[in-house]
């Protein structure tokens, strides 16, 4: 943990890796299998099978309401699993996973982990199907680029745990956003730093732009597609809570809109169909 008396920059989060959570060998392999056009369920199930919480995980899911009608039963077999839920899905599942666990502890109090996760699938689920409602291309990772959003605060919350519940104080009592608040704390915000642990873990650029970008001004210039939708699922998922910083003025939102190139008449379906999955998915991820 660095010290609050010590000057620091963004790179310093990095400097002390032994407790820097590592991107697991499994889900590289798995990445590599996938890109080959010769991979068949049978390889991608035998992968699985090694990494025994992901596999659970993936039976889990089958036998979640999300599956549960589609697999006619439950299902105990792996294979069968896998070739229910989908190459696709099976890697959302896999990198959602590592990232749950990879911050299952934290320091003291500074955050509420539920709190923090539901949030994060809710923005997830709204960014995949703001996507497939809108035809925005890179669906299959929509999810996990809305999931992976607010990694940056994890980072900052495990490393400097201090300086995050200032920030969280100060943010709360001033009203003011916090990534504005981490910026004059801290030096950099929590989107930066997510930003530099899904580079450091060498996740697709999209997903990067994702963390990067989901605090930006929508009247500064554009941003890539999929960091516009989950910008967007961002805003939509904070106006629905009650610890939403600030919020976003009604013509910041139509500008949202507007840049992730879809129709605000979108909205109600989106928020249906990822409130019917919301539990589901929880239940699978979070236990």
């Amino acid at each position: 943990m660095l010290s609050l008396e010590e000057g620091y920059t963004l790179e310093d989060l990095f400097h002390e890796t032994v407790d820097l959570p590592a991107f697991p060998p499994v889900l590289t392999q798995l990445q590599q299998l996938l890109s080959r056009p010769s991979t068949t369920m049978e390889d991608v199930a035998r992968l699985v099978e090694t990494e025994p919480a992901l596999a659970a995980r993936v039976l889990r899911l089958v036998n979640s309401p999300l599956y549960r009608s589609r697999a006619g039963g439950e299902l105990t077999d792996l294979y069968r699993a896998v070739t229910l839920v989908g190459t696709g899905e099976i890697q959302t599942l896999a990198t959602a996973s590592f990232a749950v666990s990879a911050f299952a502890t934290m320091p003291g109090n500074v955050v509420d982990m539920q709190r923090f996760w539901r949030h994060s699938v809710y923005t997830g689920l709204l960014a995949a199907v703001l996507g497939r409602l809108g035809w925005v291309s890179f669906q299959g990772n929509l999810f996990v680029a809305g999931l992976l959003h607010d990694i940056g605060a994890l980072l900052i919350y495990q490393r400097l745990p201090e300086w995050a519940a200032q920030c969280i104080a100060e943010s709360e009592r001033s009203e003011l956003p916090l990534d504005a608040v981490e910026r004059d704390i801290i030096g950099f915000d929590h989107a930066m730093a997510g930003a530099a642990l899904l580079r450091h873990w060498d996740l697709p650029q999209p997903l990067v732009a994702a963390a990067e970008h989901h605090h930006r001004d929508p009247a500064q210039p554009p941003v890539p597609p999929v960091a516009a939708v989950v910008r967007l699922a961002n805003a939509m998922a904070d106006s629905l809570s009650d610890a939403a910083a600030a919020g976003y003025p009604a013509a910041a939102t139509a500008r949202m809109w507007e840049a992730a190139c879809l129709d605000s008449g979108l909205a109600t379906e989106a928020l249906a169909q990822a409130d019917d999955r919301l539990e589901g998915v929880e239940t699978v991820l979070l236990g």
